[in-house]
């Protein structure tokens, strides 16, 4: 247990110190489990992060880490615990100067949504989202796995033996850019979370006793990475997002097509003086990085002015974080001590502590109709906002 206690140890503290910085990078989130309320799930996550942050102790491991507590006892237990934070090619100083010789191996990065294993309290196979217990595509997964029930059993026994399953879901019903026209699950990870080692899960003798080979992600030949470190960031491969590769130091990197970010929706932000609503999604969904790469690939002449570009990407990134905080600290802070009194106490806190236009807010929050901050800070400001 000395991994699991040091690991919560350290989530903890790293929410505790990021409360009292002007942006709270690191949170987590109680939900109550529904077969027992004596349990609830702790989920650590992170919003809205720069580069530096996942430079903190554990930040790397505040991505969808959670632990079941004993509301009686106190007591934790560590459940999931998907993959590490790891970054694209070149995207920071941790993935630059990155040769052929430094990949360990390779498989295709799937243009679907990620879900990580766990057992719940009476038993049975969960399967948890980022941030949530449960997985958005949830029945989808489970009609899925109803019709491969090797798969579905041996994820079970996975996950009882003391390991997190880490799987990208692929369907028509979730597509991003590429168009799957069966629905699969890939196996991305498997990870002990005994120790958070990874396991090698091609081995012979970890197949023989878990046969899943099958539901395995297609691995890469190390040869189609010879040209990298060649002022080359992308790879020559048409009809996939891209690569994860894994370094011979352990860390894992994801490199992009250069078919693919011809191919994504955000280059269809052509006017940035005008990208608006866009803009401010690229912001809220963290891939303001992922942005910047695709302007870089895209600039071929001085009349693109990249500079502008970045330069406005910046601005509405301050603007919208320092908006989305304070939101979080007032809204955030008052759900927090109020949320729980029933409607007639709740309606009093409301009238006494909060103006007209944040009531509007805050009773969506308080009634279920909104699921989350971050879904009601995007519905309230998307429009309101400018850049």
């Amino acid at each position: 247990m000395t991994y699991q206690n040091t690991l919560y140890t350290n989530l903890m503290k790293l929410v505790e110190d990021s409360q009292q910085e002007k942006r709270a990078t690191f949170t987590f989130k109680d939900v109550d489990c529904v077969v027992d309320p004596n349990f609830t799930y702790r989920i650590f996550n992170y919003q809205l992060p720069k580069y530096s942050d996942f430079l903190k102790e554990a930040a790397m491991q505040c991505r969808g880490t959670m632990f079941r507590i004993n509301k009686e006892t106190k007591s934790f237990e560590l459940v999931s615990l998907p993959m590490d934070k790891f970054f694209g090619l070149g995207e920071n100083p941790s993935t630059m100067n990155i040769q052929p010789e430094d990949i360990k191996e390779a498989y295709v990065k799937e243009d679907g949504s990620l879900l990580s294993s766990y057992v719940t309290v009476d038993g049975n196979l969960g399967l948890k989202s980022k941030s949530e217990p449960i997985f958005a595509f949830d029945s989808l997964v489970r009609e899925y796995l109803s019709q491969h029930p090797i798969l579905n059993d041996n994820l079970l026994k996975l996950s009882q033996d003391g390991y997190t399953v880490d799987l990208e879901f692929v369907s028509l019903n979730n597509r991003v850019i590429l168009e799957y026209k069966e629905p699969a699950l890939h196996i991305l990870n498997i990870r002990s979370n005994k120790d958070g080692s990874y396991i090698d899960f091609r081995n012979k003798d970890f197949l023989s006793q878990y046969p899943i080979e099958d539901y395995l992600v297609k691995t890469l030949d190390l040869s189609l990475f010879k040209d990298l470190g060649k002022n080359n960031k992308y790879l020559s491969l048409p009809d996939i997002e891209g690569a994860v590769v894994r370094l011979t130091d352990g860390r894992l990197v994801k490199i992009k097509t250069e078919w693919y970010m011809s191919q994504h929706n955000y280059v269809n932000i052509q006017d940035f003086s005008k990208a608006g609503e866009k803009l401010f999604m690229v912001v809220m969904n963290e891939a303001t990085d992922e942005l910047r790469s695709l302007l870089h690939y895209r600039n071929n002449s001085p009349n693109f002015k990249l500079e502008e570009k970045l330069a406005l990407i910046d601005k509405a990134e301050t603007t919208i974080l320092e908006e989305y905080n304070s939101f979080i600290s007032e809204i955030g802070g008052f759900m927090e001590k109020y949320q729980h009194l029933d409607d007639k106490s709740f309606m009093e806190a409301v009238k006494t502590n909060l103006s007209n236009d944040k009531i509007k807010i805050v009773m969506p929050l308080y009634k279920g109709k909104v699921n989350s901050l971050k879904d009601s800070f995007i519905l309230n400001y998307q429009k309101k906002i400018k850049i």
